[in-house]
Order: structure tokens, then sequence, then C-alpha cells
């Protein structure tokens, strides 16, 4: 970038300065993956998630659009749950700022 500056008496001076242009910090939405999931006999429902690319020092855990928990942005949580209803379960994770959801992962039986 460069910039000249001119007085009234005509005197004018040059300056010349590098500049970086960078991404924001969490430019990309999450990535979540259901690395494990489980459903036993009794309904037993135990699914780890992992994700990465989330902004923040914590997340939202949702199921069905609803949050089931808000949890530390380490990139990894385990949902337990007794007597689930239903085949699948489609889970997101999402800042806790507002900001950005990943992609929703569904776990069917």
């Amino acid at each position: 970038m460069s910039l000249t500056v001119t007085d009234d008496d005509g005197a004018s001076d040059s300056t010349s300065s590098d500049v970086m242009v960078t991404e924001p910090p969490g430019g990309a939405d999450p990535v979540l993956s259901i690395s494990s999931a489980k459903l036993n006999r009794k309904n037993r429902l135990s699914v780890n998630l992992t994700w990465s690319g989330a902004v923040g020092s914590s997340v939202h855990v949702l199921l069905a659009g609803s949050t089931v928990a808000t949890t530390a942005n380490d990139g990894a949580y385990r949902y337990v749950q007794n007597n689930v209803q239903g085949k699948s379960f489609t889970f997101q994770v999402c800042e806790t700022s507002g900001g950005a959801c990943s992609n929703a992962e569904t776990a069917s039986f």
C-alpha cells in the first residue's frame, strides 16, 4: 500500500507499507462426524461425536434441532440417553456465540 500526502505549499511525501489480508478465525463452518453409535435392545443410545473448526470455548450439541448439551469446544462429546424412541438420530454442533453450525450427521439403526 502506498500513501502520498501533499500540503498547501505543494510539498509532498510518500510512504509504502506491506499489508497482509487473512481470513478471520472461524471462517468456515464446523465439521461434525459420528465416530461410533450404538442402540442396544433396551433402547439405550450411545453416540460419540467429534468435530473441528468451531470457534469459542464451548459449543451446543443439537439432536433433531434442539440443544441437548452445551460442552467444551474440545472436539469430542459422548451423547447417552436411555429409553429412546425411533431408529434415526440427527446431530449438529453449533458455536455458542450464535455463529456457525456444522453439517447434520445421522445415526440410523
